[in-house]
């Protein structure tokens, strides 16, 4: 599976577009980091607000927490023209933890079903073509109970694994949650059993 990087920069937006004309046809395709699945919906209904005059807001969306879920909305358009074309461009680039919208501002020349199909997956893989694409690692979470007096120790090897953890004290103890790539959480607890003397 892979992933898109978006820059994490505050002055810059945290998506990608592209706009796409086909016989007077407007097409924008927007790409954003999803995070959650309720966020879809969140950004659909702040597109359509910040686009009142488009004729449609299709979208297509692949997220991975602990299983693959994914969907698409033709927003009007004819069954399966336009966000199910959106869905197979992100199959096929094998992506996830995205969603893709595509607004569509009408021209007055119909398209027929297999003028959108062509034109909603133009318009995706065309915003594509500049993206940096990653191999998307999906997260693991584990369990660690330490004593208090190896905390410090402990947590600058989990940041130099760059391991993400919460800590809950609990007298002398520490109870820890370790969230992070697998690769990152067993080549930490090689260095903790080493460490440890396990």
């Amino acid at each position: 599976m892979n992933t898109l990087e978006f820059e994490l920069d505050s002055f810059k937006p945290n998506f990608y577009e592209s706009t796409l004309e086909v016989k007077g046809s407007k097409f924008i395709s927007l790409i954003y980091p999803l995070k959650h699945l309720d966020e879809v919906k969140k950004l659909s209904l702040e597109l359509k607000a910040s686009h009142k005059k488009a004729s449609h807001v299709v979208n297509a969306f692949r997220f991975y927490d602990t299983h693959l879920v994914e969907g698409s909305s033709d927003d009007l358009e004819p069954k399966g023209s336009a966000g199910e074309p959106m869905l197979t461009v992100l199959r096929g680039k094998d992506l996830v933890n995205v969603v893709a919208f595509c607004v569509r501002y009408f021209g007055g020349t119909k398209l027929g079903v297999g003028g959108l199909v062509r034109a909603y997956s133009a318009s995706l893989n065309e915003n594509l073509l500049a993206l940096k694409v990653s191999k998307f690692e999906p997260l693991t979470t584990s369990q660690l109970s330490i004593h208090i007096s190896y905390f410090n120790k402990v947590s600058h090897l989990l940041s130099k694994h760059q391991v993400a953890f919460e800590s809950s004290f609990m007298g002398d103890n520490v109870d820890l949650t370790l969230k992070a790539p697998v690769l990152n959480i067993e080549s930490f607890l090689q260095e903790y059993k080493a460490f440890m003397g396990l």
